[in-house]
């Protein structure tokens, strides 16, 4: 029997649907991504053009830029799942969005020196500013959607969310190809102006629960609370929300990998420009977004993980297929599509499960558990594509080591996703039958 996912709401909460206030949350969640993939592109094209892509030094650069990027997740996930719990998410998004602002403009002033490595302060602060606005963003959703709209706010805010990464790769691409190294500043300066429209439309967004003010604020330990939240709690109480984190998890390893391994390929295999390469990138955001969509049409809460073992299989093999086909350019655009589509259908179920089976008191813990987790995919990630670029894989060749990736956990994900006696008739969100 496939597991059954119970309701998230708050006790004492009157979820509120959809709104202008809800409009208000994907416009600035959409502007917030789009900013991150655009400024995030340009410092790694400007990095790799400055070092030359073919050299292990630009595998090397990709890959501090893809980790210096995700650490601050890890860092700071577990203080900000606190902030989320003990204050309204809606004005911890605003106050992060304040932040970006800031980061932008330190890009902006940096951007002068023309020092590639120098710009990875700029990526560390941008990658802080989403750690702490990530436990705010998923929160938010089931304290202000009834459980029937969940799934399609879900879909919504993940097709808003990769809208933005498909708008970002190519306003990347373009921008970049557009200043050339030597107006660098200009391209950063944009990216402020879009971080404070950002700012702007976050004061409109459906307010949200105060929080438990009685959480206490301290500066945690940045591993071990995580740990035990997954490896005692979860594992525990709820083996099926363990499952979801991680095949969560393995979703944003390879999609971390897939982001930076398609710079090398635009720039060694396909030899093709900036441009090119920002519509390649924007074309995995166009599958996942479709994916993400009609996931959210077709999740039905009595069997919540039936896409998942299709998406697995298709991710797998569609990056199986991009290894071997991807140096034609055609084949790369419809593959990167298909890709994307295949872990839109894959991940978007694991994401509602993480948000339902988390016990809504702790909900802000278990979410930035979830986004540590998620985060320790994407450092692996970024790393293995730098070891096999030091061991001299191709792009091609990194493609059909996602594959291998991929499809190797699924058997196990299944397995604990579809097992007999998990949270369905008569349980609770901890999958224990109530007294």
């Amino acid at each position: 029997m496939e597991s059954r996912i119970p309701s998230p709401s708050l006790p004492g909460t009157k979820p509120a649907g959809g709104g202008a206030g809800f409009w208000a949350f994907l416009v600035t969640l959409f502007l917030g991504a789009f900013n991150d993939n655009v400024s995030k592109l340009v410092i790694m094209a400007y990095g790799t053009s400055m070092l030359e892509p073919e050299s292990p030094q630009a595998s090397l650069f990709l890959s501090l830029g893809g980790v210096v990027f995700i650490l601050p997740y890890l860092l700071f996930s577990s203080v900000a799942g606190l902030l989320a719990d003990r204050h309204s998410k809606k004005w911890v998004m605003v106050w992060t969005k304040a932040w970006e602002v800031v980061v932008m403009l330190l890009g902006f002033l940096t951007a002068y020196l023309h020092n590639a490595y120098l710009m990875l302060v700029v990526l560390f602060g941008m990658g802080a500013q989403s750690a702490f606005f990530s436990p705010a963003k998923y929160g938010f959703l089931p304290e202000t959607q009834p459980p029937e709209r969940l799934p399609r706010a879900n879909g919504a805010t993940q097709m808003w969310t990769f809208l933005a990464i498909i708008l970002g790769g190519w306003g990347g691409g373009a921008l970049s190809h557009a200043v050339g190294e030597e107006n660098l500043p200009m391209g950063m300066l944009a990216c402020v102006g879009i971080a404070i429209l950002g700012t702007i439309t976050s004061f409109a967004i459906t307010p949200s629960p105060l929080g438990n003010k009685g959480t206490p604020l301290r500066i945690p330990d940045p591993i071990t609370p995580h740990l035990k939240t997954l490896f005692r709690d979860a594992r525990r109480d709820n083996p099926v929300l363990l499952a979801s984190i991680l095949g969560n998890s393995l979703f944003w390893l390879l999609g971390t990998m897939a982001q930076l391994v398609m710079l090398l390929l635009a720039k060694n295999t396909l030899k093709v420009d900036d441009q090119v390469m920002g519509l390649l990138q924007a074309a995995m955001g166009v599958g996942i977004g479709a994916g993400c969509f009609l996931a959210g049409l077709l999740i039905r809460q009595e069997r919540p993980f039936r896409l998942v073992p299709a998406g697995g299989i298709l991710l797998g093999g569609s990056l199986l297929a991009m290894g071997l086909l991807g140096d034609r350019l055609p084949w790369a655009f419809c593959l990167v599509v298909l890709a994307g589509f295949s872990s839109g259908l894959y991940m978007l179920p694991l994401t509602t499960a993480i948000q339902r089976l988390s016990p809504p008191a702790e909900r802000g813990r278990y979410l930035a558990a979830s986004s540590a987790s998620d985060c320790v995919g994407m450092i692996f990630g970024s790393g293995a594509l730098g070891l096999l670029g030091l061991l001299k894989f191709s792009p091609l060749g990194v493609l059909r080591s996602m594959a291998l990736l991929a499809l190797l956990p699924l058997p196990w994900l299944c397995r604990v996703l579809f097992r007999k006696g998990g949270p369905g008739r008569g349980e609770d969100a901890t999958g224990r039958t109530p007294m």
